[in-house]
This record gives structure tokens, sequence and C-alpha cells, in this order.
């Protein structure tokens, strides 16, 4: 098969691990990622780096490129001090797709008793994963991976580390968060479609698409987005501390953009899509209009490298999930005829639109660019797309019988052999959508504002409710119910898609590299303040899953960052729709994720804060609960065990931002923690710590200072 071929092509010239300094500085892959034996996760100081040079180029995080390229891949682990001297497995594998929203398989490099090394499967467990070496860890380790061609094409992410094995035969993997990414192409480009066109754009996926493909985050990611974007989406008065100077985001302005940013590692195909056209429309972002703007010496957007367009991509991508560009593609998800019609008719108008389409269920949400319709016949017409998932590809099409109301995303128009297409629909299941291109101008409505945004976009609707998010950035399921039993989502527990509450809305994000990811979900803030239950699953998951969850209102953005979604496992979380008391019920493995609270003061008169607790470890079933109540922060779990807590503060205030932090703050078993952090300015004043162990209140206990 040919993924085994790409894999056997390894053998030409893997190395080994040594502690030789590499004479190239090499790109951050993040801190290591420690999974135990039992599946557990635990945090590492150990520092990755690595990257891939294709040919005479230096070492990048990632990488496109042509069969016959060749490249040299390698990498650097700082070890965690506390790993330093014991004697480890080095590890290798890689996770292979033949394209992006294909299967993956996940190959190890395994030392053979002749010294020698094979390249089996792997079935992404611990306990089968192969040593590639026996080492004793040195302060640092380098690793060259692999120099030479491959002779396949597919998509490869490339993870090394170590196996740590204690006393009682458990196992710990530590490797690095973020894979080295090779993006193989073929060495020749698809040929033109042939025939005459029924309407078209004057666009094309060669010079008008990009040259690289549809990604997901990466060590880079966190600044794609910045306070200048969040000016231009809802305006300087809404998510700035202060109107003239520098801007200081508001704490919930800032943990709104870091969600929606972490929400991309899904893909940013909704972004790629609509900048390609703004680009072909020479429509200008921050000054710029045309490639060269972008990247001096560059004549076409496909010349046009990824690092600089990051922040373009990921600025318009975000726009899908505000109310005026949802709404709009909502209002254009019709009849398969009516989709072509509309789209015909905007090639015939200079009307442009990008395209959606879904999986059955609005799964797997993809976003491309139609550039031509072809008419087959009386019935059946293909319409063309750039899709950014396959760059320089001229035969993606979908092909809309508009007799049947049917349509199907073809892999390619020539390649009669390739398997049936998981994107189909029809006038029942309205899973293809048009979003035009001029909604996404002007300022939109702020989910999190405490004082109401005044919308440039004419889309927008005038007497909008008040509006509870409920939003992941990972895969899983997500279901949201009020105190009276009323339902949005999707219910693990009986397996049914709901929507039981008035005006609630679901916008289905588009991502495009085939992810599990649920839609964000809406409902009209509760008139009154009685908890709220959410359920998140892994359900229809092969494979443990990471997501955070943030809830977003008017004042407020909190939430779980770090969930670990094991298949079919169910989570249960509380909220109290004011945002400040939220809970968590530990599953059967007992992982608990962080918890993060960000509040702004209406109108800005008093100082924002972010509050971030993590370390938290919950016996099954137990629950932990954290509360907002007079400046403090009250913390209590019910598993009767000490617990070491990380505490991390925010404040925010118009002179900037200043951090507090402390880690394993003891809490003894069966007490309540109270956090008083108001009275500290950032430059003095105390954060004070006290704890109730009576269950009687706080008034006779002692405060003691943490800063």
């Amino acid at each position: 098969m040919k993924y085994k071929l790409l894999f056997v092509s390894l053998s030409v010239a893997l190395w080994g691990f040594s502690t030789i300094a590499q004479a190239e500085a090499l790109p951050e892959l993040g801190k290591g990622k420690a999974t135990d034996s039992a599946g557990l996760h635990s945090n590492v100081t150990s520092l990755f780096k690595g990257g891939i040079a294709v040919g005479t180029n230096t070492s990048a995080l990632s990488a496109a490129l042509k069969l016959a390229e060749p490249v040299n891949i390698t990498g650097t682990i700082e070890v965690d001090p506390a790993d330093v001297g014991k004697t480890a497995d080095i590890v290798v594998y890689a996770a292979f797709k033949l394209e992006p929203t294909g299967a993956e398989y996940y190959f190890m490099l395994r030392k053979t008793p002749d010294g020698g090394f094979d390249i089996p499967l792997w079935d992404h467990k611990l306990e089968n994963l192969a040593a590639f070496d026996t080492v004793t860890l040195a302060e640092t380790q380098e690793v060259s991976l692999y120099k030479g061609n491959f002779v396949a094409t597919g998509l490869l992410d490339i993870y090394f580390g170590y196996v740590l094995t204690n006393e009682d035969g458990s196992k710990k993997l530590v490797t690095n968060p973020e894979p080295i990414a090779a993006r193989i192409n073929p060495n020749e480009a698809s040929p033109s479609p042939t025939g005459e066109f029924f309407a078209s754009y004057s666009f094309r996926p060669n010079p008008n698409g990009y040259g690289f493909e549809n990604y997901g985050n990466d060590a880079q990611s966190a600044n794609d987005m910045s306070a200048e974007d969040m000016i231009a989406l809802f305006g300087r008065e809404k998510v700035c501390r202060s109107v003239t100077g520098d801007c200081v985001l508001n704490a919930t302005a800032q943990e709104w953009m870091d969600k929606q940013i972490k929400g991309m590692d899904g893909g940013h195909c909704e972004g790629m899509a609509v900048t390609s056209l703004r680009l072909w429309q020479s429509l200008e972002f921050k000054g710029k209009r045309i490639p060269s703007d972008f990247q001096a010496g560059t004549n076409t957007t496909y010349e046009v490298g990824k690092d600089a367009v990051r922040n373009y991509i990921a600025y318009y991508f975000v726009t899908q999930f505000l109310e005026e560009v949802s709404a709009a593609t909502q209002s254009f998800r019709k009849k398969p005829s009516e989709v072509l019609q509309t789209l015909i008719d905007g090639m015939n108008n200079n009307v442009v639109y990008s395209v959606g389409f879904y999986q059955p269920g609005y799964k797997g949400g993809h976003a491309v660019t139609p550039y031509a319709v072809q008419k087959k016949s009386e019935t059946e017409f293909w319409i063309y797309v750039y899709d950014n998932n396959f760059p320089n590809d001229n035969n993606r099409v979908i092909k809309v019988d508009k007799s049947a109301e049917t349509w199907v995303y073809e892999g390619g128009a020539t390649r009669p052999d390739e398997p049936a297409s998981d994107y189909r629909g029809s006038a029942e299941t309205l899973t293809l959508e048009l979003t035009p291109q001029t909604v996404r101008e002007g300022k939109f409505a702020c989910p999190f504002c405490t004082t109401e945004t005044t919308s440039t976009n004419t889309l927008r609707a005038t007497s909008a409710p008040k509006m509870l998010d409920f939003a992941m950035t990972g895969e899983g399921t997500l279901m949201v119910q009020l105190a009276d039993g009323r339902r949005v989502g999707y219910d693990p527990l009986s397996g049914e898609t709901v929507n039981e509450i008035d005006q609630a809305q679901k916008v289905n994000g588009k991502s495009g590299l085939g992810k599990n990811l649920p839609p964000q979900i809406s409902i009209p803030y509760p008139n009154n303040n009685e908890p709220i239950v959410i359920l998140i699953s892994g359900k229809g998951d092969s494979e443990e899953s990471e997501t955070d969850l943030s809830v977003t209102a008017p004042g407020f953005v909190v939430g779980f960052e770090g969930i670990y979604l094991d298949p079919d496992e169910i989570l249960m979380i509380t909220l109290r729709p004011d945002g400040k008391e939220l809970s968590f019920i530990a599953s059967a493995d007992g992982e608990t994720p962080n918890v993060f609270m960000a509040f702004d003061p209406e109108n800005n008169t008093g100082a924002g804060y972010t509050v971030d607790v993590g370390g938290i470890s919950l016996d099954a079933g137990k629950k932990v609960t954290f509360t907002i109540d007079n400046g403090a922060l009250l913390v209590k779990d019910e598993d009767g065990n000490e617990d070491d807590y990380d505490i991390n503060i925010v404040r925010v205030d118009d002179n900037g931002r200043k951090t507090f932090k402390k880690d394993d703050v003891a809490v003894p078993a069966n007490a309540t923690a109270r956090v008083s952090f108001t009275n500290w300015t950032g430059d003095s004043g105390e954060i004070d710590l006290q704890l109730d162990e009576e269950g009687d209140g706080f008034d006779d206990d002692a405060k003691v200072p943490l800063n």
C-alpha cells in the first residue's frame, strides 16, 4: 500500500540520538507532553526543538515539498532536570495520512535484534511503543531523524521523545507536543479542466490560491492575532481599557481571543478560502491589498509563504463565528439547486462567495473557494473549487444534480477510481452553503462586551437578545441543559441531537482537517441564576482528544482548559449563568482540567481579572467547585484528599497587565480555600489565603499572604 512505501523510504537515512550541539537554531516545539501507562497526563519541563529543512533551506516547523526535493529532519530535547541521568528508551513515531481528511496511520521505529530497525504499524498504546534506542539521558539530547527523499505523497507528523519505566513497571512517555510536519506533493500539478465554463470567476488555484496547504496550530500560533485585530472586529472602546494610547486588552477580550486561536487547531480552511478571494479582489487589510504587500518579491498568492499571511488568515477564520456572518451563512444554506443558481448568478454579476459543506450531521465542516461552474448535462453541474487542503489541484469539484437535489464533493474530477466521498448531501440535509464576502466587513456585535456594541454590519439583528455562547476548541460533543430540563446539542446519554430551547442557535465551524468539532451553541441568557448543566463527551472519537470548553457572555469568559476526553467518555460541568460559579465532576480516570475565569467591570470602572487554577486532582466521581464572591476566589473539592493548587491571577487596568503566580498552594483535605485578590494592585497590596476546615465560614480563619 502507498503508506507503507513512504515509511520504507525512511530506512535509507535514519540516524540515532547524541549529545552533540546543533549547528543550526531549531524552531521550538514546546514543553514536553507527558503521558503515563493509564493515559493520564502531567506537566514536565523538557523543552523540544526540531524542524524540517527542504533542500538548502533552514529548518522550519512544517514544510510542503515535492517528491523530488530532499529533506533533513532534526531535533533536540532539553531534558527535564528530574529525568537527567535516568535510563530511558528513545522513541520515534509518526502519524501518516494520504490526504488531510483521510484515515490516519501510526508507525514507529523499532530496533531489531541484529542492530538494525524496522518500521511497523503502532496501535497508539504506550505499552506497545517500541524503543529505537536506550540511553542514559543527558541534559541535552540531539536527534537526526531523516535525511533523503520521500517516495510517496501524503501528510506526515513526526514525534520523538523518551519513555521512562518506573519500579512498578509503569511507564511515562515524554514527547514533543507539536509535531514536525511534512506535506509531500506530486512533482507535477494536476492538469487544468477542459471544456467551456457555464459561469466563472477569473480566480484559479494557481496563481490565486495559496501554495501551502491548510494547517493546524503550532508553537507560533499564539501570536496569530493581536489587539489590533480585536479593535478591527469590535471597536477600540469595546476591547481596550482606554480609548487612547497603546491598547491594553480587557481581560475578557484577551481570553476570548486566545480561545479563538486555540480553536484553529482543527484547521484554517475558512480563513484561507476567504483571504485567497480577498487577495484576488485586491481588498484592503491593514493597508495591504496584493501579494507583494504581504511578502516582498512575490507576484501571486501562490508564491506567498504561510508566515506572511498567518494573521490575515486567522482574522477572517474568526469571522465565521460572529453573529452577522453566521446569520448570513445560514440564510444561504438551501437546496443544492438553489445554492448552485445563486453561485452562477454571483459569477455572472461579480458577487463573490466562499463555499462551505459538511458531512452528514454537519460534521467535518470545510470551506473552499469556487471559481467556475461547468454544465455537464441538463441536470448535472460541476462547481470547480480551490481546496486549500490540496494546493495547485485544478480538479476538485462539487457535483450537483439539480433534478435529484443532491450534491457530492469529489476528490478529483479526473480520478474515477477515487473512493466515494464522505461529503454529500441533499435538499433534506442542507449541508451545502454560501457566504458572501461582503458580510465580513465592518464592526461586529461583541459577544463578551459589557456594553452594547454598535455593529456597522447591516445583517445584524436590531433586537438580538443577550446570549450565552458555549464552545469547544477540540474534538468531542457538546450539550447544554437548562435547570428546567430543556436541552440543545448532542445528548450523549440518548444519542440524539436536540434543540428544545427557544432562540437557541448552533454555528457549525469550518476548519477543514476532518476533526470531529462540535458546533458553537448559543442560548438566550436565562432570566434566573439556576445552574446550567453542560455535558461533553468523546462519543464518535476513535482516540483520546484534548479540548478546552469556554462560556462567553457580556462581562465574562470562563471555562476549563486541558480537558482530556477518552472515546465514549462523558463529563459533566455545571455553570451559574452569571459566570461566577463553575463545577467539574471527574470521570472514571479522575483527570481534572484547569479552570479559567475572566471578568471585566461594566464600562471599565475598575480592574478586570483573569484567574486560573490548576494542579487539581480528583477521585473518580468527585466534584470541584470554583466561585467568585466579593473579590475572592473560593475553591472546594469533595474528594477528601489534601491538594496542591497552582494559582495564576492577572490584573488588568489602564496601566497594563500584572501577573501573580503561585504553585503548590497546600489545601488540607475537606477544606474550602478562599483567595482574596482585589486589594492587590500589581505593585502593592496583598493576595490572601484563608482555609475553612470546619465548614463554618471564614470569619475565624487567619489570612495568610501569598505574595
